[in-house]
């Protein structure tokens, strides 16, 4: 999986990041990034060129409780 604004071929509208643009004042609390990444086995490989903390690395998955579901 491949998210964000930042993937190829999206158009430039819509990004939610923008408000930082008309509103340059402001503290930031959010950044736009790149996630790109596997799940495998259990696991999560993020790819390189993922714009966080875990880019490049593969980590597995959060346990939830039994019958934590929505």
């Amino acid at each position: 999986m491949r998210a964000g604004h930042h993937v190829q071929g999206h158009d430039g509208g819509g990004c939610w990041c923008a408000y930082y643009a008309e509103h340059p004042d402001e503290e930031r609390d959010f950044e736009c990034g790149v996630c790109h990444s596997f799940v495998t086995d259990g696991r999560i490989q993020f790819l390189g060129d993922c714009t966080h903390a875990l880019a490049g690395q593969t980590v597995p998955l959060a346990e939830f409780p039994e019958g934590g579901g929505c």
